[in-house]
């Protein structure tokens, strides 16, 4: 494999950014998922609304409001399934993952689908844009087997 080819967002890498954006969930602290993004970042909510967060701070607020109010609701963790990578040249790619929050008894609070433009800045995989997606959760309530 040429050097080149070793600092494409591969699938590896691009699974590493998500595994990484668990644990920085995790946290708890919105700072630290807000690492996971480059400035400006762009946001297309699931409402249909556009945001362009400017500067770090802004990412931070925008991820810390996120996490208190899902953790208010009950959520404890995230996962997300269903990966595709559309790559978009040397040091870019399209991310759509399906992302779960779940309470601590393994019931799925909440289920969205979530596309992520990604790119390489100093050999650091960031996303400078997503998009959100409503998808149903089946009748059902779906819980951790």
């Amino acid at each position: 494999m040429n050097k080149m080819a070793q600092k494409n967002p591969d699938k590896s890498r691009i699974t590493a950014y998500f595994e990484d954006f668990i644990e920085a969930f995790a946290s708890g602290d919105g700072s630290r998922v807000a690492r996971k993004f480059s400035t400006p970042y762009l946001v297309r909510e699931a409402s249909g609304r556009s945001r362009v967060l400017a500067t770090m701070a802004k990412i931070s607020a925008h991820f810390q409001y996120y996490l208190d109010d899902y953790r208010d609701r009950g959520c404890s963790r995230c996962s997300y399934q269903d990966l595709e990578i559309t790559e978009l040249g040397r040091n870019s790619a399209l991310a759509s993952v399906v992302w779960f929050l779940w309470d601590d008894a393994g019931v799925c609070l909440s289920s969205w689908a979530e596309s992520y433009l990604l790119s390489l800045e100093a050999s650091e995989l960031v996303a400078f844009a997503s998009v959100d997606h409503v998808t149903e959760l089946s009748s059902e309530t779906q819980q951790i087997t």
